[in-house]
This record gives structure tokens, sequence and C-alpha cells, in this order.
């Protein structure tokens, strides 16, 4: 059965738009089946396909003339050669729809669109499934919402509409969004599809942008990073405990985050007289390769681990960036943090110039300690932040001060 993929009109509109659009994600993250499904009667060049690839190396610029248009090239990045001769072949011709590239480590094939393509080419991003996805649901709209709404009562009354379905949302938060594990219900085989995409990614990408990262490395390095799930970076503590230099760690670093396995979130930086974290905060991607290195194959285990709260935050802050992702224009997401400890795990600045301040807490229960953060954060920004929300685990959508709110995690993530 085929999941729809919420980017796919988005995907339509820049077909629509662009000469070539580059479709950038994570390895099995089901980018293939996704083109396969979306274009219909393309012709596919998989440039892993040693056949393919010199096919295409021998002469790229005649390829691409007896193949003018509505061809993907797959794994983009293993044929530097190819972007010079695309960017010939769309000045030549600026029709719309004409190539899709594909790829999953990143640096390579950005690097290829900058310096050869700019202005010729839309780059978009797939990710892990998300929650509303895996359920066959249609986009959730709740930061669009959030966005839009200009107070509190507004968002409310917004809110109101019924989630249309019931899913187990811990059970998908659990497995993560990697299509062939998210749909494994014995945790041995998952485990071993994990095992086995470590190595290979290794081998076969990151090798080739972080010198010295073997599969060994790469293990401690996303062990390490699982470790730190949620906190913010420092490149100095990874360089020390993984007996590096900080450069090469914090090359290593770059090279999982090309390869969309981790995120980095920018802090909210803003001249009010108080001292600012300044770090970004560093959460994996997918909850379940997150799960897999910290050892965690069941939720009575999750339940009890000390990565329990920031496990999940990280997994429903990703939901919303996904959705962010599908605006256009969509807000700018940081995380915000005082020296003096007070914390906003998201706080989205609206194209208008509001900040809307998100906490998100694995519990069902809210008292006056897990608000203080947010009413410190609505008061340094009074001007600009009309309201914040609280997304918790409870069933009760309500309003609990003038301009703060309780919304419950199926509002946030799946409600349209």
């Amino acid at each position: 059965m085929y999941l729809e993929r919420h980017l796919a009109p988005r995907f339509a509109a820049y077909l629509r738009q662009f000469p070539c659009v580059l479709l950038l994600g994570a390895r099995q993250v089901g980018k293939s089946t996704f083109l396969r499904q979306t274009l219909s009667g393309w012709q596919q060049v998989d440039l892993e396909q040693p056949s393919q690839a010199a096919l295409v190396a021998e002469a790229p610029e005649l390829f691409l003339r007896d193949h003018p248009q509505q061809v993907w090239f797959d794994e983009a990045q293993r044929l530097p050669e190819l972007f010079t001769a695309l960017r010939h072949a769309i000045d030549q011709d600026r029709r719309p729809g004409r190539f899709v590239l594909s790829g999953s480590a990143s640096p390579a094939l950005v690097r290829g669109v900058s310096e050869y393509l700019a202005g010729r080419a839309g780059i978009l991003h797939l990710g892990p499934f998300t929650a509303a996805e895996q359920a066959s649901l249609p986009a959730p709209t709740f930061l669009e919402s959030l966005s839009r709404a200009a107070n509190a009562t507004e968002l409310l009354n917004i809110l109101q509409q019924p989630v249309p379905a019931v899913v187990d949302l811990r059970a998908l938060w659990l497995r993560g969004g990697y299509p062939e594990p998210a749909l494994l219900a014995d945790p041995v085989p998952a485990w071993r599809w994990f095992d086995s995409y470590i190595r290979t990614l290794s081998e076969r990408d990151l090798s080739a942008v972080a010198r010295g990262l073997t599969p060994a490395t790469l293990d401690r390095l996303l062990r390490m990073a699982a470790a730190r799930h949620g906190q913010c970076l420092s490149i100095a503590d990874f360089a020390r405990d993984l007996g590096l230099a900080p450069r090469t760690a914090a090359a290593y670093l770059d090279a999982l985050e090309g390869a969309f396995l981790w995120r980095r979130l920018p802090p909210y930086l803003a001249n009010l007289g108080k001292r600012l974290v300044k770090s970004p905060k560093a959460c994996l991607v997918d909850s379940g390769l997150l799960h897999h290195l910290l050892h965690v194959h069941d939720l009575n285990t999750l339940d009890t681990h000390p990565l329990l709260g920031a496990s999940w935050e990280g997994w429903v802050g990703e939901q919303l960036i996904r959705q962010a992702e599908l605006l256009e224009p969509g807000p700018a997401l940081f995380h915000w943090r005082t020296q003096a400890g007070a914390e906003i795990d998201l706080v989205a600045e609206t194209r208008g110039g509001h900040l809307l301040p998100i906490e998100i807490k694995h519990t069902s229960r809210i008292n006056a300690f897990v608000t203080r953060s947010l009413r410190q954060f609505l008061s340094d920004f009074a001007g600009r932040a009309p309201f914040g929300v609280i997304i918790y685990r409870g069933e009760t959508l309500a309003r609990i001060a003038e301009n703060l709110l309780l919304i419950p995690v199926e509002k946030a993530i799946l409600s349209i």
C-alpha cells in the first residue's frame, strides 16, 4: 500500500515552475517510491548502477540532447559532470518540468546545484513519514493556524474542530518514520534494519564527505548524538569524548546533518539585556533511529528512560518542523534559552514578525512550574508575542491564562 506524502502538491508546483527539481532526503526515506509514484512515464536513470552511470558519463550533453525532457537522475551526486551539461541544456530550453534530480548525501548535490543550476532548479526535502502520513490523513494545519491567529481566543476557536482519527501516537513515536522499520511489529527485525542502515551509510555515503568516518566511528558518533538528543550543542564536548580534534568532530557532525540524520535548531537571539544561550539545540531527526541507538525497543523501556521527555519533545517538534516546510512562506523556527535556566522548546517567528512560543510536554498534567518559562518569554516579548501554547498529552483544549493555551498533541500534529 502506497502512503501519500504531504510534499506531493508542493513538488507538483515546483515541476510547473522550474526546469529542474532537486529532491533531497536521507537514505531509505522513500524518495524513489515517491518519485516512481509521482513521475509516471518519466525515464529513471539510476546513477548508482555502473552501466547507467557510464552511459551518461561518456557524453552527458549528448545524453541530454537525446533525452530532452522528463528524465529523473537518481543519486545524482555520483556524477558531478552532469551538472554542467544540465546547465547548458536548461539554458537552451527553459521549459519547466524537464529534469528531476534526487540524492541522499546533500553536500555534493547542493554544491553542484549552487554552482551550476542556481535559478534553474528548485530544491525540496523529503523526510521520514510523519504521524499524519502514517495515519493516511491530510497535511495538518496547526502551525498554519498558529501563525494566522491574532490571539489565543482566535486560535482556540480554530482548534475546536475534532481530530479526524484515533491514532496510537506512542507506537508511531517508538517506531519512527522510516518506511521499512515503521511497518515491522517485531522489534528484532527493526533492530537488524537500523544496524545495517548505519553500516551502509558509512560505507556508501558519509565516508565520501567525511574522511575517516568508518562504520565504528559513525556508530560511536551516532550514539553520542543520541545521548545528547535535545541538548545544546558543544563541539568541544563532542570532540573530547570522541578523542578527536574539534575540526574533525565538526566535520563529522556536518556530515550527519548533510545526510539528514541530525538537525540543529538555531537559537533565537534578541538584545533584551539577558544572557542567552547561543548554541543550537541538536536532535536526531528520526525517533526510531534515536530509540535504536538508545537500546530502547518497547514502550515500557522508553517510559523509564532518562531521555523520555527529550525524545517526545524531539518527535513532536519534528512533526511541527515538517508542517513548517510545507508552508510558503513558512515561519522560521528556533529554540530559546537563557543562562538563568528559562527555555522554550520551539519559537516560531512568522513572516509578520510575531513570535509564538511552543512548549512540548510528555505529561497529561500541567502545573505553574511548567508555564514559568512561557510566562517569562511572553513578558519579555510583550510587543511581539501575543500568546503561547503548551502541547501536552492531555485531552482538554483549554485556556489556562489570557494568553496561554493547553493543546492536546493530537490537535497539533493530526488536525486539519
